[in-house]
């Protein structure tokens, strides 16, 4: 409760004993509560913003989005809920950079060195691998936030579920990127194959994350991975025998075709 102490006397006004100006007071009736001097709002002092994200993403990680509250946050982070508003706008600006320090944190070393692997295949193993390690990192199974911290639909969130799918298709896009390169090389038989490709890799990267979200352990998903490079052996013969005999590679890819 905001206590704002003032005597009117003439055209002065007191607050606890002290004569101050109109201006002045209204710098007290900012800071005075409960009958102390309060500190401006915004962050406290030793506000660490990293380690900030770090228990955000904790909490948005094993509750989600939906079903984190800034009450939740307040008491993870220590902020009060004002502060969290003044340094990151609100709950969905704070689930924002959370994402961001988690991909740069738990989530790293799954797309950046994609571009220097030597072949597709190689990339293939690298960002497989890679998501395994990420997803058990710690010894903890647990997935990946940017798949699972918020529902898919539009909903009551939409601006955090299109947050969230526009990043994981630039991720997908990455890998079309790296397919076009390994086309040009001659290695894959032609683009029409890099979107499906690209598409093939992301839908084992969301099922890893399930199956880590449900206690697959990392050799678990390394077993996985060795399955989807086997399965990536015989797509490549698939389509180049397509390709040799004319067929479409999309239609090439279907039972019975």
């Amino acid at each position: 409760m905001l206590f704002i102490y003032q005597l009117h006397l003439c055209i002065d006004h007191y607050i606890n004993g002290a004569l101050v100006s109109e201006s002045q007071m209204i710098i007290f009736s900012d800071h005075y509560i409960n009958g102390g001097m309060m500190a401006p709002r915004g962050r406290p002092p030793g506000f660490d913003r990293e380690q900030v994200l770090d228990q955000a993403v904790e909490l948005f990680w094993s509750k989600g989005f939906a079903d984190t509250s800034i009450a939740d946050l307040s008491s993870a982070t220590g902020l009060k809920p004002p502060s969290i508003y003044s340094a990151f706008g609100s709950k969905e600006g704070l689930f924002k950079q959370a994402v961001d320090r988690y991909a740069s944190t738990f989530g790293s070393g799954i797309w950046e060195d994609l571009e220097t692997t030597a072949t597709a295949r190689d990339a293939v193993r690298h960002v497989l691998t890679a998501t395994a390690i990420a997803y058990t990192r710690g010894g903890r199974s647990r997935g990946c936030m940017i798949a699972l911290a918020a529902p898919h639909d539009k909903g009551a969130h939409a601006t955090v579920s299109d947050y969230l799918r526009q990043r994981r298709a630039r991720n997908r896009q990455r890998l079309v990127l790296r397919f076009e390169r390994a086309v040009s090389d001659g290695e894959l038989p032609s683009r029409q194959s890099c979107d499906h490709l690209a598409a093939y890799v992301a839908t084992l990267q969301d099922g890893m994350s399930i199956q880590a979200q449900d206690g697959a352990s990392q050799q678990a998903l390394l077993a996985v991975v060795d399955a989807a490079l086997a399965g990536w052996d015989g797509i490549l013969e698939v389509l180049k025998v397509a390709q040799k005999d004319g067929k479409g590679e999309v239609s090439a890819l279907l039972p019975n075709s």
